[in-house]
């Protein structure tokens, strides 16, 4: 073999170990994975897409009834996350304006346990606006 050869065989190998990294190998959860890398911006546009795809029941002179079916489809939603242990829905609704419901959620990751609140906002279209311990 020839230098030219083994030096170009050796790019090769470096460049494929230097390669796009973006590609790891994920778990086919994106909301699990947002999750256990603390990017909450990301769970949350995750759970925000997933609410465009359910059709609205909005109802302004009642907002728990008004979007009941839809409350309850996040909560199962989020249910069936790998990573999710429990849900729990707030009692009634935080009076702001708009109304916000709240999303009590236990995750668990390698064993450790921790609780986030997630806020539902529930105006002319609901939208989650963060979480927070």
């Amino acid at each position: 073999m020839s230098r030219y050869t083994i030096g170009i065989a050796v790019i090769f190998m470096f460049l494929a170990a230097c390669g796009d990294t973006s590609n790891k190998v994920q778990s086919q959860d994106q909301f699990c994975d947002a999750v256990s890398l603390n990017d909450y911006n990301q769970a949350e546009q995750l759970v925000n897409s997933m609410i465009t795809e359910l059709a609205p029941h909005y109802n302004p002179a009642d907002f728990y009834s008004g979007y009941g079916a839809e409350i309850d489809s996040i909560k199962t939603w989020l249910e069936k996350k790998e990573c999710v242990q429990e849900v729990t829905l707030s009692p009634g609704i935080t009076k702001t304006t708009p109304p916000q419901k709240e999303y009590s959620i236990s995750f668990t990751f390698n064993n450790s346990s921790f609780v986030k609140v997630m806020d539902l906002l529930l105006g002319e279209k609901l939208m989650v606006t963060g979480f927070h311990d």
